[in-house]
């Protein structure tokens, strides 16, 4: 959604506004602001459900489970500092196998173990994806995601992780419910 838009056509409320596509910001009286909300509101609304064009997601490289490692985690992180001018790499990791039993954590995240053709097994997570896929859309499946490497760190112990940022069934063009194609990397 283009916040810039958004605000230029709830710009009656505002005493002052500014921003781009991805942030913005303003100042309104406080008198206003119940106006605005629900302007704003209805404008987000429409602005999500009725999108310019489905955006395309290009994979930056193909990875098998092995490669996802704490150096690999490393090694992403000195690439930073990520933003709009400076994506952080997304990694392609197709055929896996669902293994175990996946779960919803944490009010809303989908997590589950899955294995690739080599046999590697790693944890895989999707941060509030489970309005998109329920544990049993993916059990027992094979899915082919799109990922950023992270390094996670519980109770004293760092490990790899693994982050979906799209997935979809291996053999489909696109991930469920999001309106975005997934390509390979170039």
């Amino acid at each position: 959604m283009n916040v810039k838009e958004a605000l230029e056509r709830c710009s009656r409320y505002l005493v002052d506004f500014g921003g781009h596509k991805e942030a913005g910001g303003f100042s309104i009286r406080e008198e206003d602001i119940p106006d605005f909300q629900r302007m704003f509101e209805e404008v987000v609304e429409e602005l999500v459900s009725c999108p310019a064009a489905p955006c395309a997601l290009r994979a930056d490289a193909e990875a098998v489970l092995a490669d996802c490692t704490l150096d690999l985690s490393s090694f992403i992180e000195r690439l930073g500092p990520f933003g709009a001018a400076n994506p952080e790499p997304l990694l392609m990791i197709s055929n896996l196998k669902v293994v175990g039993h996946p779960r919803e954590v944490g009010g809303g995240h989908l997590k589950f173990e899955a294995a690739d053709a080599t046999g590697e097994v790693r944890d895989l997570i999707g941060f509030s994806i489970v309005s998109r896929w329920k544990p049993e859309d993916v059990d027992g499946k094979t899915v082919d995601v799109l990922a950023h490497m992270r390094k996670n760190t519980y109770q004293g112990k760092t490990a790899p992780q693994i982050q979906i940022g799209e997935m979809r069934l291996s053999g489909t063009a696109e991930p469920s419910g999001s309106g975005a194609a997934v390509s390979g990397a170039e």
